[in-house]
């Protein structure tokens, strides 16, 4: 599988709206417009005992890999189209594997078993089941997110509010507690080969750069681990 390598530049933004934002947004030269309305984003995380995929993006390693199970619309649901993800990291760019899963349904108490016969039934290749043999359900996080494209179709933006991070008691796959994010995320994602003029849009973006991601976020703020 060919993988499509990218930059993703992510951007706190405090004490801002998300029309405030949008304007912002809008009166760059690159000329964004939206691409279709918002939706919500949902995702559980997986780690191991150790908390690998955690501290190599905690002490910044050039090379780490990342598994979630991501899905649209409603969090606590029967869920139709989810999908497991599997984000690599080399040096500065990412990018990421995709598996289609089965359906599986989500509630506040799941048992152990539930995504171990999700991805047995699913026909994943045998490496990724050997994988994932080796992590558990750890976070699951759940915002709003909207998508917006240069004229020139060589940038996305991505605003994403209302974040919010459950944390999973391992073994046991309870929900055992909940944190809101303040502020608004932006992100910039654009491939490999258009990196030369990236800072025409990101100079005139009055918002702190973050190397943080939403995973390192929500375990530190739902479970006290600190970075």
């Amino acid at each position: 599988m060919n993988l499509d390598w990218r930059y993703e530049r992510k951007f706190a933004v405090e004490q801002m709206s998300l029309n405030e934002a949008e304007s912002i947004l809008f009166c760059n030269n690159m000329f964004f417009s939206e691409l279709y309305y918002k939706r919500q984003v949902n995702n559980i995380y997986l780690d191991s005992i150790y908390m690998d995929a955690y501290y190599t993006n905690v002490e910044g390693l050039g090379n780490r890999k990342k598994y979630r199970v991501r899905w649209y619309g409603a969090l606590f649901s029967k869920i139709k189209s989810p999908i497991l993800e599997v984000k690599v990291k080399s040096g500065i760019v990412g990018s990421k594997y995709k598996y289609q899963l089965n359906e599986f349904e989500l509630g506040r108490l799941f048992q152990t078993e539930t995504l171990e016969q999700l991805f047995s039934n699913s026909s994943l290749p045998e490496n990724v089941n050997f994988e994932l043999s080796s992590v558990d359900p750890v976070l699951i996080n759940t915002y709003w997110r909207k998508y917006y494209m240069s004229a020139n179709g060589k940038y996305r933006v991505t605003i994403d509010t209302n974040l919010e991070y459950f944390s999973v008691q391992r073994g046991l796959n309870n929900i055992v507690s909940s944190a809101l994010q303040s502020g608004i995320v932006i992100e910039i994602k654009y491939s490999v080969e258009n990196d030369e003029h990236v800072d025409r849009i990101s100079q005139l973006f009055p918002f702190r750069l973050t190397r943080s991601s939403k995973y390192v976020q929500g375990i530190s703020m739902s479970s006290g681990l600190h970075y």
